[in-house]
């Protein structure tokens, strides 16, 4: 996919009407207004149809702070949004990085992912790609 615009994450989550709470620490937001849930999810990580997310190191507060707002936003969609998530694309800076830094994110205008597993426990989750 060509990106024609170089997005901020807050403008990739505005593109979905949403604000986040915190843009260092937000790996999701919920729109107020008609509650749709974005996260993101790293381009890398996609394997064919399905992928899964594990939040980073839960002992980094920033990591902890991100998961632990992940997981509320991802329970919301479950509730309310028969489990249908929408996507900010982001790509690493460095792949093999142990806490990653973005080098660019764009919101993906139609991928829609259907959260198929959530693991709050863990704060893992498990998506599938929906066409």
């Amino acid at each position: 996919m060509i990106v024609a615009k170089r997005y901020t994450l807050t403008e990739a989550y505005a593109f979905f009407g949403i604000k986040l709470r915190n843009f260092r620490t937000s790996w999701s937001g919920r729109n107020p207004d008609d509650g749709t849930v974005a996260v993101t999810l790293w381009q890398d990580e996609f394997r064919d149809y399905g992928k899964i997310f594990r939040p980073g190191d839960i002992e980094d507060p920033d990591a902890r702070l991100g998961s632990i707002e992940l997981m509320e936003n991802l329970r919301w969609a479950i509730d309310h949004c028969d489990s249908m998530v929408r996507v900010v694309v982001a790509a690493a800076k460095d792949l093999t990085a142990k806490q990653r830094k973005q080098r660019l994110c764009f919101p993906h205008p139609t991928m829609r992912m259907r959260i198929v597993e959530l693991r709050e426990r863990e704060r893992g989750v498990i998506f599938e790609r929906v066409d």
